[in-house]
């Protein structure tokens, strides 16, 4: 009879070329999805303070020329955001009662 063969030397814990990998293989992408999120929601808050103009030239610049909150006034009263904010609210209560109903009848099944 052989012998069994020997198991393998488990690899170092903190060695450099583990370290390397553990960056290069969870961290790069993290920071690659964080970025593909990030980015587009500060390009819509910066963009939200821009004239309406700048915002559709072909000359692309990150901030605006000057801060501009009218943007903000002229949303407000144009969209009506209470009546949004009721019906989100109705919504979601309903289908939180509707699941707190459900899940009290199968806890019981």
């Amino acid at each position: 009879m052989t012998a069994p063969p020997a198991p393998a030397a488990p690899p170092r814990a903190f060695s450099r070329a583990n370290l390397a990998a553990t960056l290069a293989g969870g961290y790069l992408p993290l920071f690659i999805a964080v970025l593909v999120v990030f980015l587009p929601l500060l390009w819509m808050v910066l963009s939200s303070f821009k004239q309406p103009g700048e915002i559709v030239t072909l000359d692309l610049k990150l901030l605006p020329e000057a801060l501009n909150p009218d943007n903000y006034k002229v949303a407000m009263t144009t969209v009506p955001f209470g009546q949004f904010f009721l019906n989100s609210t109705i919504v979601t209560v309903v289908g939180a009662g509707i699941k707190v109903l459900l899940a009290i009848l199968t806890a019981y099944a």
